[in-house]
């Protein structure tokens, strides 16, 4: 998922107020940096031992370079939660 906040960063206020980020479930990435990004996530969950559900936050540079910065293993489930969208009904 691609996270464009509409102030320019995500912040408490981005997270949390609905209609301040746009999300995008497909992140607008070139092929191989979705790749990239899926392969870290996924080395990630299974590195450390983890089943079911968890979500890696990564960062992907201009260049395309994944960057990792850290994995939640009890992500949110609220209305502004980003680990349930594939699965919610948009209007």
């Amino acid at each position: 998922m691609e996270i464009v906040p509409a102030a320019g960063q995500y912040d408490y206020t981005a997270r949390y107020t609905a209609g301040q980020t746009a999300f995008y479930t497909q992140a607008r990435l070139p092929s191989a940096a979705l790749d990239s990004a899926a392969k870290a996530a996924s080395c990630a969950h299974a590195a450390l031992g983890l089943r079911d559900i968890s979500r890696t936050d990564l960062i992907v540079s201009q260049s395309g370079e994944v960057y990792f910065l850290e994995v939640n293993v009890s992500p949110g489930m609220t209305e502004t939660s980003t680990l349930p969208w594939p699965w919610m009904p948009r209007a």
